[in-house]
């Protein structure tokens, strides 16, 4: 019996999770950690609510975008 993508239920949860992610970050009053250097050199922010990531530029002192995962 054939299943297409779209009815997969792992495949239904892996995008549901994606969105409540997108909406709770979204949503997120942000509270951030410390900026920290990540391993290859590269400066980011967590918000210690959601998880979220965000580049941070230590010259500007200023956080960037958002980093997806």
């Amino acid at each position: 019996m054939w299943h297409s993508a779209s009815s997969d239920p792992k495949a239904k949860t892996g995008l549901t999770a994606q969105l409540l992610n997108r909406l709770m970050q979204s949503f997120c009053r942000h509270n951030f950690s410390w900026p920290h250097t990540g391993r290859h050199g590269q400066d980011y922010q967590v918000c210690l609510i959601c998880g979220a990531t965000y580049e941070y530029d230590f010259n500007t002192m200023r956080r960037g975008r958002l980093v997806e995962p």
